[in-house]
């Protein structure tokens, strides 16, 4: 699935795809949250479930910068 929403790594709102969690992830650290990869810029971020504004960056762009 994807959500408009603002991705904390390239500042801007952008589409958000709702990707595969590990088992660690979805039964250990993780249970309430829900993980999204950025389709700008390939960031992976985790929202809580009943807070879906509050996203938390996991992992940085996987672009390199053009500049």
């Amino acid at each position: 699935m994807m959500f408009n929403r603002f991705c904390p790594s390239c500042k801007t709102n952008v589409n958000l795809k709702q990707v595969h969690r590990t088992f660690v992830e979805r039964y250990m650290t993780r249970k309430l949250w829900v993980k999204y990869e950025c389709c700008n810029c390939g960031a992976e971020v985790f929202a809580h479930c009943t807070k879906a504004q509050d996203l938390e960056l996991i992992t940085k762009s996987k672009q390199v910068p053009t500049e």
